[in-house]
């Protein structure tokens, strides 16, 4: 078996810096902040398959006009409670409950349960043994009996004066009562104990003495599929209020709104808590939150709307006159959006007079603007939502949908004296609440995207990691890797019979797994490779493996590839099974059978993605220098059979990573660096000063026929920068001319230019900016040196020749770099990039570096 492979396809493992979008941003106060002072958790919508209340038999039709139905209905009580005096009987009444699930844990030892996330309401509470006339429950009842940590709460704390509807008739005992808008209630004990949050971190958070109602007479429309709600309102008593001195006011929701079908069928909405909360950088917009009451709710500021270049003045319902602050209400739970009879007249026909499509009413008589449609879109207009200092653009995913198949209908509707902003207008958009600046952001994102662990091979958490050696011999063997690694790229480029070869694995690990049911499996993460493979049995000649070997005979889901299908171009077959073959630079090979398999992700928000017909070789026949903590190699490169492009409909050709710095995997840090898909977090910042001294960056282009552009790879499985000889003596002698140190004689690992440092392992370094196309990278110290042994720090760009120069790991460490492949564009940190490129590989990029300038 011998792969064919033309000199032509020779970048196929490679991307120059053009046509698509690459973004950096500091990621040092992520990892720092993450799981210390904030945390996240999974929102399940009720109607995801992860939820209890999921029916698979349901259409996508059915799941809407239940949707929508639950909508009108809470919508109704919202309406009721908004117009009610604090003495009106109304006031003890809560809406429906919401559309989200939230998983948290009770007592000590802690008890898991499954609540309705309700941000119209204020107490949490549970179903609580003894149970006098509860609903049925599927998990077992939380008995405080049995927690340590739980008490009751008396008649005289706050908390029992807060709730307004509690009664002392059993002693010093507060009792609550709470009725909902579809007559649902629940009557039992106010009570503390710990509350447990399954943080998407890894880490669970737990928090004491949060005060709760511990129910003994329920009922309702409540089913057995949970145990009571989690009260996210803005009252005293919720949970947001309760947590104020751990999340200091902030939370954060990034909303799937209703679960479509799509390969990722079992992607989660999130919640964030504290500092991870934060809703920060480019796209941004504000806009105050209002304080009224009833204090349940939170209230925004609406003046008006547009529809293309028209804008309508926003004409408040009895929720407020338009003098008054406060006239719509934002509401995680309500699916629609609600305006005042008036204005939505005004709205609809503005949107009939901008649509050229075929009207059609709609058969159920729920919604008044609806369209025909062939393939589940029309061309709607913009619509934006014009709030107090905020300008909310909404996309038409935001503003309709197809309720049956062929019918589009417009998801704002008219409301009698209530105005409601509901999550499908929220939907993919990072929302932040501030509750101590009293403001609300939103910032657009991609909520559908997922996060996994990149573990760098000599980090605590690596099956190679050895702790019996030393950080600095930790180094040296980095080093090597890294000069082995750039000889290997720099022959594929100058002698065209190797293109045939890859270079040898990659810095970083990743955790997969494979078929059906998953087989978990640890592979090197490979941004120079396209085909992800494993080892196969039956196995003729392979490495030792810790892990169990991949048995294709007991997935279900595993298929070879035909001789005549079309993704065995370029391969040889063998008894109408396509077989692959692929040599490393190192001498290790891997051959096999060309195959097709569910791949299964573990993401850190804790929810695995699951994606069906992934092309891997299935290798019967693999050896050289691969160690037995491994099972193959993922193939993170720009070929067509590289992950990144075989996931490009899940992840709509964005993604992004943020390593983190060499000298924290050297001190046996159990941080990981991390690979994000689905999302590109394109962060601009201001054009930093360069100073007076410049160097041209003189080389011979990276070119093959049809690429002009593009002088300089970018890839993060090496760990030193290289640039050619001629411009790195004179990269060496500014800095000399500027380092105030003094210089150690001879190489350290292949450095050559070492100084002494101070106490603290550093010196004092001019600053350094690597001047891209129209992006300005200013490189911190850690970027460009590094210690290599006590006491001596060296320089981590080297000579490379002149046929090759790459930007390492180690020079994009700490920074959160984003490709957008979809856009054709990319982004440096300092300002947008947009040059002219041919994209061919995920993260190995040819781009145009200009020059290197540092200032004294």
């Amino acid at each position: 078996m011998k792969m064919n492979t033309k000199a032509s396809t020779l970048l196929s493992t490679f991307v120059f810096l053009t046509f698509f979008h690459l973004s950096l941003v500091s990621c040092r106060k992520t990892i720092s902040d993450r799981g210390e002072n904030g945390f996240t958790l999974d929102l399940i919508h009720r109607d995801s398959p992860h939820s209890p209340f999921y029916n698979p038999s349901n259409t996508q039709s059915n799941l809407l006009r239940n949707a929508f139905h639950r909508s009108f209905s809470r919508a109704s009580f919202f309406k009721k409670s908004s117009l009610a005096t604090p003495n009106t009987i109304q006031s003890d009444i809560s809406p429906i409950p919401g559309e989200y699930l939230m998983k948290l844990s009770i007592g000590t030892p802690p008890v898991e349960i499954v609540a309705i996330v309700d941000t119209g309401s204020d107490l949490t509470w549970t179903q609580c043994k003894p149970c006098e006339n509860c609903f049925e429950q599927s998990s077992p009842l939380f008995d405080s009996k049995k927690s340590s940590t739980y008490k009751t709460a008396g008649c005289d704390v706050e908390e029992c004066t807060l709730i307004g509807s509690s009664s002392c008739v059993k002693g010093n005992v507060c009792e609550y009562q709470m009725s909902y808008g579809d007559q649902s209630h629940t009557i039992g004990d106010l009570a503390f104990d710990k509350f447990t949050f399954p943080s998407t971190y890894g880490k669970d958070v737990a928090i004491p003495n949060v005060a709760f109602g511990c129910g003994h007479d329920n009922g309702g429309t409540f089913n057995n599929y949970t145990s009571g709600i989690i009260g996210l309102g803005g009252g005293e008593v919720s949970i947001i209020n309760q947590l104020d001195k751990e999340i200091n006011g902030k939370f954060s929701y990034c909303l799937i709104s209703i679960p479509l079908d799509s390969p990722i069928s079992n992607v989660t909405s999130h919640i964030n808590f504290g500092s991870s909360a934060t809703v920060s950088g480019p796209n941004v917009i504000s806009t105050p939150l209002i304080k009224k009451d009833p204090s349940t709710f939170y209230y925004l500021n609406l003046e008006g709307v547009s529809v293309g270049n028209k804008t309508l003045k926003f004409k408040s319902s009895k929720i407020g006159s338009r003098d008054e602050e406060g006239n719509i209400i934002i509401d995680s739970g309500t699916t629609l959006t609600f305006l005042p009879n008036d204005f939505y007249s005004s709205l609809e026909s503005t949107l009939v007079d901008s649509i050229n499509a075929t009207r059609k009413e709609d058969p159920s008589g729920t919604f008044r603007l609806c369209y025909e449609s062939e393939n589940g879109t029309i061309d709607a207009p913009t619509i934006v939502t014009h709030f107090t200092n905020a300008d909310l653009e909404l996309s038409p995913l935001s503003t309709f949908a197809e309720i049956e198949q062929g019918l589009i209908c417009l998801t704002i509707v008219p409301a009698d004296e209530i105005a409601i902003f509901g999550n499908l207008a929220q939907g993919n958009f990072l929302i932040g609440y501030d509750l101590v600046a009293n403001k609300l952001s939103f910032k657009p994102a991609d909520c559908t995207n997922f996060t996994l662990d990149l573990i760098h091979r000599d980090s605590p958490l690596s099956p190679f990691h050895n702790p019996s050696n030393t950080p600095y011999e930790r180094l040296q063997n980095v080093l090597y890797r890294s000069f082995s690694r750039a000889s290997f790229i720099k022959k594929k480029y100058v002698n065209p019979i190797q293109s045939a070869l890859i270079p040898n694995g990659g810095e970083y690990l990743m955790k997969i797994s494979i078929g059906t049911p998953p087989i978990d499996t640890l592979v090197i993460a490979d941004t120079g490779s396209d085909l992800t493979w494993t080892q196969c049995k039956p196995c003729v000649d392979c490495f030792k493996q810790l892990g169990p070997i991949f048995n294709p005979k007991n997935s279900t889901s595993y298929k070879t590839i035909g001789c005549n299908n079309k993704l065995c171009q370029g391969f040889i077959c063998n008894n109408n099974t396509c077989n692959y073959e692929v040599s490393y630079g190192d001498q290790s090979h891997t051959m096999g059978d060309l195959s097709i398999e569910t791949f299964t992700f573990s993401s850190t928000s804790g929810q695995n993605v699951s994606i069906p017909n992934i092309v891997f070789g299935c290798g019967h026949d693999n050896g050289g220098t691969f160690t037995n903590a491994t099972s193959g190699i993922i193939g993170l490169g720009g070929g067509n059979v590289s992950i990144v492009n075989q996931m490009h409909q899940q992840i709509i050709g964005k993604f992004s990573y943020c390593l983190i710095p060499l000298e924290s995997l050297l001190d046996n840090s159990n941080a990981t660096s991390h690979i994000n898909f689905g999302n590109c977090d394109c962060i601009r910042s201001r054009r930093i000063s360069i100073g007076n001294k410049t160097l041209e960056f003189i080389s011979s282009p990276i070119s093959q026929p049809g690429y002009d552009r593009g002088n300089i790879i970018i890839d993060s499985g090496t760990t030193l920068t290289y640039v050619p000889d001629g411009f790195y003596l004179n990269l060496e002698s500014l800095l000399m001319r500027s380092i105030n140190a003094t210089r150690k004689d001879g190489t350290y690992g292949g450095l050559d230019l070492c100084y002494e440092s101070n106490e603290n392992g550093t010196i004092d370094v001019p600053k350094i900016v690597a001047h891209f196309t129209n992006a300005d990278l200013e490189l911190s110290t850690s970027n460009i040196f590094t210690q290599v042994e006590e006491g001596i720090v060296c320089l981590t760009i080297v000579p490379g020749g002149n046929q090759i120069s790459i930007f390492g790991n180690l020079a994009q460490a700490n920074f959160l770099i984003g490709y957008d492949l979809k856009a054709n564009k990319i982004l440096l940190p300092i300002k947008w990039y947009q040059t002219l490129a041919h994209f061919t590989s995920f993260s190995k990029i040819l781009s145009t570096l200009q020059f290197l300038s540092h200032e004294d």
